[in-house]
């Protein structure tokens, strides 16, 4: 058979053909002999391949057996145990001069890197392949159960636990919604534990299966500021004049809540209102901490402020709205916004149930509500400690008051005690404010909750009296009902025109749900109606 360097790897294969017409040519005279193959180390890979030819051909005899003598079969996988524990034999140097391969591609060779990924997969490949189907098929098997059981599992653990005010309607129905909240949740720690992905991803990547609804009659244009993402909605239907704006900052506690999920909330408020709305799509955990929620808002704020005329916005009718979260974020915005005065005043805010204060969480309502949906006492911190990078242990420090220092507790006691609360939102079974021993080594981990950014109800009386007409939008059923309490008392002191809408069978995160026909509640419908109000009036 000829032989490299002169002829291509072919050759031995193709002259092999020739001897078999000389036995074929041996055997016509004779009976039927038994024939065999063999073959040696590359030998017998050639009888591999010679056998799949002659199995086609009928006119020959039959091979009646084949020997391979440590032969070659692939050419492929060279990470099987044997190529690295007999890596010094110059067989990979050996095998590229037979098939004419540059030798510069020997570690692509070595790393697999030649491999397409179909390959890997193809039906018939490597017997691991085929082990991780059937473990992939026993674990999808066992999948249902296994869901089914953490379902069980989250409803035994919050029955006894969800506290349910007469004042709240359709009990059951937000119950089962709560549950399945905590179920998500369940599912992502559980994810996140087994580090397949983080607790954040796996929430967004479920919202995310949420149909976006559109409304014909509302233009939607996506773009970035810079790095942020934003989408500008205005209705189609042509106005004369300038029209009103709404800075939009939605909520979700840095976890939830995107563009496409508040989209037919601002759809609605965009047409309802007949105003253009920005909403900002600010970057959120697991990626990005505090203070990136502020610094994405009040960056294209700044920006959007800058560029009203091509918007077609009235420079003197700019709204800034935010729900939860999002209505923190305006109260820290406004903060900055009074200190520029080369940008268009903002003629109004409002604030949807909003966190202003991370200090104090004695307070009636943080007792009162510490279990009713969605929003507990246990989301809460697990959504605030992960944002703010505080480890979830410090979580009886802050709960105990052990964080707060005399001497500030002196200073701020005016505008975070519960004194400030009227008494008609006091249950009787409302503790009195105790705080435990100062604990130097929490404060120390927790401070940057003192900052202005994060618990914006600490701002200087100079900046607060500088604050636009302001909409506070409280629900007597959240555990962040008194803070709206709280900044209604600063603003007024401050001489801020306030206008408050109490919504007595409302609870934390009710507005998104007003569009969601049989998942909405009575209480959504009050809380956008109350918004979209106001901002006609303006």
């Amino acid at each position: 058979v000829p032989q490299a360097p002169w002829l291509p790897s072919s050759c031995s294969f193709l002259g092999l053909p020739e001897c078999f017409h000389l036995l074929l040519e041996e055997l016509d005279g004779g009976g039927p002999i038994p024939v065999g193959l063999c073959g040696e180390s590359i030998g017998g890979s050639a009888v591999t391949t010679v056998i799949q030819v002659l199995t086609s051909i009928p006119s020959l005899p039959q091979i009646q057996a084949q020997v391979l003598i440590y032969p070659l079969v692939n050419f492929v996988n060279v990470q099987l145990p044997p190529h690295q524990q007999s890596k010094n034999v110059t067989f990979l140097t050996r095998l590229c001069k037979y098939l004419a391969t540059d030798l510069s591609w020997k570690d692509a060779m070595l790393t697999g890197a030649l491999v397409p990924p179909d390959k890997i997969t193809a039906p018939g490949g490597h017997w691991s392949t085929r082990v991780m189907a059937v473990l992939w098929l026993l674990l999808l098997a066992g999948l249902p159960t296994f869901l089914l059981g953490v379902f069980v599992w989250v409803v035994i653990q919050n029955f006894p636990t969800s506290k349910f005010p007469s004042t709240l309607k359709h009990p059951a129905k937000l119950w089962f919604m709560h549950c399945f909240v905590q179920y998500l949740i369940s599912l992502g720690k559980i994810l996140e534990n087994l580090r397949i992905c983080a607790l954040p991803s796996f929430l967004q990547c479920a919202q995310s299966l949420l149909p976006l609804k559109k409304d014909p009659n509302v233009l939607v244009m996506d773009m970035y500021f810079g790095a942020v993402p934003v989408r500008f909605l205005k209705p189609k239907e042509l106005f004369p004049k300038l029209r009103r704006a709404i800075i939009f900052y939605h909520g979700g506690g840095a976890i939830f809540g995107s563009l496409d999920c508040y989209h037919g909330l601002c759809s609605f408020l965009a047409r309802e209102s007949d105003s253009a709305v920005l909403m900002v799509g600010y970057r959120k955990l697991p990626g990005y901490h505090h203070p990136i929620i502020f610094n994405d808002c009040l960056n294209a704020t700044i920006y959007f402020l800058k560029n009203l005329e091509s918007f077609g916005v009235d420079p003197s009718r700019v709204v800034l709205c935010g729900e939860s979260i999002g209505g923190s974020t305006v109260a820290t915005v406004m903060q900055v916004l009074t200190s520029i005065p080369s940008l268009p005043q903002i003629r109004a805010q409002v604030l949807i149930y909003p966190l202003v204060n991370s200090v104090n969480f004695q307070l009636p309502s943080h007792q009162q509500s510490k279990n009713v949906p969605f929003l507990t006492r246990d989301m809460l911190f697990m959504f605030m400690c992960k944002y703010l990078a505080i480890d979830l242990s410090w979580k009886d420090a802050m709960l105990a008051g052990a964080i707060i220092p005399l001497d500030k507790w002196k200073k701020y006691k005016k505008w975070l005690s519960y004194d400030n609360i009227s008494r008609r939102f006091w249950s009787q079974d409302i503790q009195l404010e105790s705080f435990g021993p100062f604990d130097e080594a929490a404060y120390l981990e927790t401070q940057h909750v003192w900052s202005v950014e994060i618990s914006p109800v600490l701002a200087d009386d100079k900046i607060i009296s500088q604050f636009p007409q302001t909409l506070l939008v409280s629900c007597e059923n959240d555990i962040l009902r008194d803070d709206a309490l709280l900044y209604k008392k600063r603003l007024e002191d401050q001489g801020v025109p306030v206008t408050w809408c109490h919504v007595e069978d409302g609870f934390h995160g009710c507005t998104i749900l007003f569009d969601k026909k049989c998942l909405s509640f009575p209480c959504s419908r009050k809380v956008v109606n109350a918004v979209i109000g106001y901002i006609k009036g303006i």
